[in-house]
Parts: C-alpha cells; structure tokens; sequence
C-alpha cells in the first residue's frame, strides 16, 4: 500500500522531472555492493529467497560463521561528526524521558523499538544488550542507520505492566484504520508515548520497523512484509507467518494504513525462563533485517535525524560522540543532570578491561535505569558503556590496533585514541566518583577503592559482597591506578551472572541486576560521596 503522505510529494516530484532525462540511468540500474558481514553472520544472497509456505522452513538455522569477517583495515570507518546521536522523543505520562538514539551515519533506515509493553521483560532485555554490538559499530558495517528505541513504554518498564502509567495499551492507540478505542485508549494518540512513536516514524522515514514483544516464538509480518519475515526467520530458526492485525495497533497503523513493512518479534518467554540462546537467535534475525533493508531501502533524502532536533529535548539529557576508536569508529558519551560546567562529574562506564557481553549488559542496565530516573540530583553523571568499541564484536580487551585499552593509562604515555578521549572527558572537569563495570569470575561484587565499606554498604544488598581494595594492588599504567592517581573514589562493579536469563526478582542470582542497578542509583545521589 503506498503511503499517502507522500502521494502530494510524489506528484510534485514527477512533474518536475517529466521530460528531463536521467544522467545516470545506468548506475541506479547497477545492483549495490554487497557487504554481508556484520556481528557474527553472514545472511548471503539467498536471504530473501523463499517459497510460497505460510510457514518458513526453519529446520536448518545459519551456522555462527565469523569466517568472512574482513580485516581491521577493511573496516575501518572514516570519522563523521556527530553531535546529536541521542534524543528525547517525548515523555511518558508519569514524565519520563523516551530516549532514542542513531546508529549508522548511512544508507536506509531500520527503525526498532521494544518494551511498549513494559512487563515482557524479554523485550527490555534484549533492548539492553542488542545496544553493545550497535555501540560496536554493526549498523557501519551493514551499510544502514538504525533508529533505535530500548524503552518505548518507560512507565510500564518500571511498573511492571503491560500499558502505560493511565493503564492504557500503547499498542492499542495507533491511528490505524481499525482502531476501536476501549483498552487502547479514549482516541488515537491520547497517549504520549504512542505520539512519540507515531511522530518519530514519520519523521525519519524509515524502509522497514521491528517491534520487540513476546510471548509466543515467531516473527510476525503486517502490510508488505512477509519477505522480510521469512529472511528473519531463516535466520534465526523462528517460524515466520502472519497472526493478524490488532485494532488499534503499531503493525496495524504502521503495516496496513501507510505501507511500512513491519515485524512483530516475539519472545518465547515472558520473562526469566528466556534462554541465552533465543537472544542470540534474535540478534541473527535482526541482522538479517538490516540486510534486507540495506538491500531493498532506499536511503532518505538529506539526514532525516535533523528532523528529530525540533522534538522537546530537555537539557538534561545529551548524547555525542566524545571521539574515535582506533579503527575511527564512534566513542559515545551520554549525559544527563545538571549542565552547569562547575557541577562534579560522576562516570558509569564500561568496556574498559573487559567486553564480555555479562558485564556490558549490566552497565546497559544500570544506564536504562539513569535514564528513566532522568536527573541525579546535585551531580551530572556521564555514561560510557563502551570504552572500547573496536573489541565488542569480538569481546576482546584490545582495540583495532591491538592495543590493551585498560593497560594504556600509563601517565602522559597513552597511545589509544579510546584512553585520550577517557582522559580528556575525566580531567575536564572535577571527577567524583567513577562506577566501572565488568564482567569477572567468582561471586558478584562490589570492590571499592578510595571508600569505606561503611559508606556503601547501606546501599548494597547480602546478595552481592562488599570488598575494600587497597591502592597497593594496582598496577602502574592501568585504568584503576589512573583514577586513584587523582583520588577518584571508584566502585567497581564485577558480575559473573548471565543477565541475559532476565532481570526480576525470583530468589535467583538474575535478581543481582537490580540490585546492582539499586545500588548505582543510590551512590550517585549519596552527596556524602562527592
């Protein structure tokens, strides 16, 4: 179905081009260059190959296959400036930011979100982890711009419920054809978080949309995309077929009413008892989303993520690029608090000396909770969730240049781009207190540095240990030696639990991500710590 808001366009478009002719018919006819290799599949050219079955044939899935993946100079991404990769799209109705960030400075867009229904907690969280291969630089290697929305129900997120703060299903408030009110709301778009929704889409144009739910495995097309199902059901060993459309729904607005194709992905599970593997299984498909969409979109006009910088972004709130990885991709920095130049720095930061996926995803965590928090008060807090992002893709220490990061912080010596901007943004202004999170072995912890045990432990729960670390034990040059080297208070989170199983309390050590996210919180609003 074509979209009608660009039927008046089209035909003004065409007029103007009548009689003209093409310069370069034969280029535009010419088929792209491929560039299939992303995080840790290759989807071919046979992804969107399929027969005419209801159902895809998944008996056989692709095989992890890192056997293509080009050479570190062959990846490398000329520095784009970017100032405004972070935006504050609306607010929920209890007044929380909903915060979506660009990925990919090229090529058509894929627009995902998930958790609009806060209480499938197997939706938020894969929209955590999915953030540290995109913070990797998976969207420049596929050739596409991500718009990419983590929490698009923050309300129900920290509710625990399916609609949003006025009990409202967003996802029953889209103006499709088929909206009937009752549970989705007294009238389309009553609520502000679908709003958000709606009038970002619009904006950034996008080729194709994923949306995040669960409770049954399967990827889900409405309006014209049954081929982009089946190649993310290929992908991920998911049947692809087609439920329905909801009244009043995204897929139903978004499919049917103006033409975008759409996936509804779902989950098998609700909440904990998702497995490791189903979240790897997601992230193929999503990978082959970004394929079919590089392949079959066609990349907006101009930068349609301008469009997103008339939308209400408070000042509390920012997010840029602080510099470049060795292979020149992007290092981003979050903001958020109070912008007054004399007001102390407080960092949460991860990838330093690890990239394992278990610590990076408990930093992501603990940034969704910052930022549904909004303001710290009396402090600003900067979030860097991956220091190293030349190593994500891989989980490795080292940088492009096979540099250890963490190893590099050798006083005036270092030799990293990565360890640079971490000076640079640390020594900018009076650091307080750093949150370094990691993945490590042995029982979750915190190990302080510079505090008390006394001073933390009525932030932390008997379920995680408390551990006071002396200076001593640092080595010359490392990241930690660095830090205390300007009496920067550290706490150093370190978790060997798989978060991915989920994040509610059930008795089990899944329950620690919230308890470390509890204790985040608290320590960056305890004034006796600054």
């Amino acid at each position: 179905m074509a979209r009608p808001w660009k039927a008046l366009v089209g035909i003004a478009l065409l007029m103007l081009i009548v009689g003209t002719a093409c310069s370069d018919d034969d280029d535009v006819d010419q088929p792209r260059p491929r560039k299939d290799i992303g995080h840790f599949i290759d989807v071919g050219d046979d992804a969107n190959n399929h027969d005419d079955a209801d159902v895809a044939d998944t008996s056989v899935g692709p095989e992890l296959d890192t056997s293509e993946l080009t050479d570190v100079e062959d990846d490398v991404v000329e520095p784009v400036p970017m100032t405004d990769r972070g935006f504050v799209i609306g607010h929920s109705v209890e007044g929380r930011p909903i915060v979506a960030e660009r990925f990919g400075s090229e090529g058509p867009v894929l627009y995902i979100l998930s958790a609009i229904h806060g209480n499938e907690r197997s939706s938020v969280t894969f929209g955590e982890r999915f953030r540290a291969p995109l913070l990797g630089g998976l969207a420049e290697r596929m050739g596409v711009q991500i718009f990419y929305l983590p929490t698009a129900n923050p309300d129900g997120v920290f509710d625990n419920t399916r609609g949003n703060a006025n009990g409202v299903d967003c996802n029953r408030n889209f103006p499709a054809d088929n909206f009937q009110g009752g549970i989705g709301g007294p009238y389309a778009l009553s609520e502000p978080e679908s709003e958000a929704i709606h009038e970002s889409i619009l904006a950034v144009d996008p080729t194709a949309i994923l949306s995040l739910h669960c409770c049954y495995p399967v990827m889900d097309w409405d309006g014209p995309g049954e081929e982009l199902a089946r190649a993310m059901g290929d992908a991920s060993d998911f049947p692809a077929y087609r439920i329905g459309s909801r009244p009043g729904s995204l897929g139903s607005w978004a499919g049917e009413t103006i033409g975008i194709p759409i996936i509804t992905v779902e989950f098998s599970r609700v909440g904990i008892s998702l497995t490791d593997d189903e979240m790897w299984a997601v992230e193929r498909a999503v990978e082959a989303a970004m394929v079919w969409t590089r392949d079959n979109g066609v990349a907006p006009t101009g930068d349609p993520f301008e469009r997103l910088q008339s939308f209400p972004s408070p000042s509390q709130y920012t997010a840029r690029e602080l510099g470049t990885s060795a292979s020149g991709g992007e290092l981003r920095i979050e903001q958020i608090g109070d912008e007054d130049s004399t007001t102390p720095w407080a960092l949460l930061v991860s990838g330093v000396s690890d990239n394992r996926r278990m610590g990076l995803h408990l930093s992501e965590h603990i940034r969704r909770a910052l930022l549904s928090q909004s303001v710290v008060e009396g402090t600003q807090v900067a979030i860097v969730t991956a220091a190293n992002p030349d190593g994500i893709l891989d989980e490795s220490t080292l940088n492009a240049a096979q540099i250890d990061v963490a190893a590099d912080f050798a006083i005036d010596a270092s030799s990293s781009p990565e360890v640079q901007a971490l000076r640079d943004l640390i020594e900018s202004r009076e650091t307080s207190l750093v949150i370094l999170v990691e993945a490590g072995d042995g029982e979750d912890r915190v190990e302080l540095f510079g505090l008390l045990k006394t001073q933390v432990e009525a932030h932390v729960s008997n379920h995680i240990s408390i551990v006071e670390r002396d200076d001593l034990d640092l080595g010359t040059g490392d990241f930690l030696h660095y830090l205390r080297s300007r009496q920067i208070k550290i706490a150093r989170f370190v978790t060997s639990t798989n978060f991915a199983m989920g994040d509610q309390f059930d008795g089990t050590p899944a329950e620690n991500i919230e308890i470390f996210s509890l204790t985040a919180q608290r320590l960056l609003n305890d004034a006796t710590l600054r």
